[in-house]
């Protein structure tokens, strides 16, 4: 979930503001009912631990600052706009700013097995904290098997979550964001897919030579979602939430899968494709880990498709 800099301090908050919190809590409690999740505990507690600064920076100082420049739109706006101004100046070398915050990862590109045919659980292993398991998950839409994090619960929804940019093996919801805490009360299963770091966690058009093979939206709804609610009990009710490049993400897979997902929430995402700002960031987001966004979408179609 690390945020790219000048971007962190100029539109992006963890905590939220009292009365940015007011609205979240009665956003997430109409959310989470949809699922259908017992008592409304899933909406308050994410709520409350959002609210709780759980998911700041480190020192409070950062965060406050966060919270200053998104408490108003305007400054916010200008804030951006002001960024990829200063990009359009530097024309062809407009990837100045990437390369400055480059944070390439050693383990992509994965290496791909054409000889996987069939989405299936490879192992389901206990961590040693209450609920929370480790599975691996084989898919044939990227020919390799993708560790999942998944907190088992007992008969509520199944919630998908998605991660920031860098996502880690073991997932920032869990290391950072007090996850199993929120979620001890609730009936819900909570889903995390690992590795998808840079990724915009869609399905990308052509395979790059730094990030792989990305298949994202394939892999949740068609692959995983199967293996997942064949193992666990649930109450049929999906929902998928995302922060910062998750966000996106998450209102993207949701808004290219109508119906398959009873609820959606993004944090702290960018949701247009097209406009200056919109573009810059997702550039800069799939720039950050060596790859090409125009090898994710390869088309004006591509990019207009997913403007939510």
């Amino acid at each position: 979930m690390r945020l790219l800099p000048a971007l962190a301090t100029a539109v992006l908050a963890f905590s939220l503001a009292p009365a940015a919190f007011a609205q979240s809590s009665v956003n997430s409690n109409n959310w989470m009912s949809s699922l259908g999740s017992s008592d409304g505990e899933l909406s308050s507690g994410l709520s409350q631990g959002l609210s709780s600064g759980s998911m700041s920076s480190n020192g409070s100082s950062l965060a406050e600052t966060h919270q200053d420049f998104s408490r108003d739109y305007g400054s916010s706006l200008a804030a951006v706009d002001a960024t990829f101004g200063i990009l359009g100046l530097f024309g062809s070398n407009a990837n100045i700013l990437t390369d400055m915050w480059k944070s390439e990862q050693d383990i992509y590109p994965f290496a791909i097995d054409e000889a996987i045919t069939t989405a299936s659980l490879i192992s389901r292993t206990p961590t040693a904290e209450a609920n929370r398991e480790r599975w691996v998950v084989s898919s044939p839409s990227m020919g390799r098997n993708i560790g999942v994090d998944v907190v088992v619960g007992t008969g509520g929804p199944v919630v998908y979550f998605l991660e920031g940019i860098d996502s880690p093996e073991t997932s920032n919801w869990i290391k950072n964001g007090h996850l199993q805490p929120v979620f001890s009360d609730t009936d819900a299963t909570v889903v995390i897919p690992a590795q998808g770091a840079g990724s915009m966690w869609q399905d990308w058009d052509i395979d790059d030579p730094k990030l792989g093979r990305h298949k994202w939206e394939t892999f949740v709804t068609e692959e995983l979602a199967s293996v997942i609610e064949d193992e666990v009990t649930h109450n049929g009710k999906r929902g998928l939430i995302g922060l910062s490049m998750g966000a996106s993400g998450a209102v993207m897979m949701a808004n290219n899968n109508l119906g398959f997902f009873d609820g959606v929430a993004g944090i702290s995402g960018c949701y247009s494709t097209t406009d200056t700002i919109g573009r810059g960031t997702v550039n800069l987001t799939v720039g950050n880990l060596g790859g090409d966004p125009n090898n994710m979408w390869s088309t004006p179609e591509s990019w207009e498709r997913n403007d939510v």
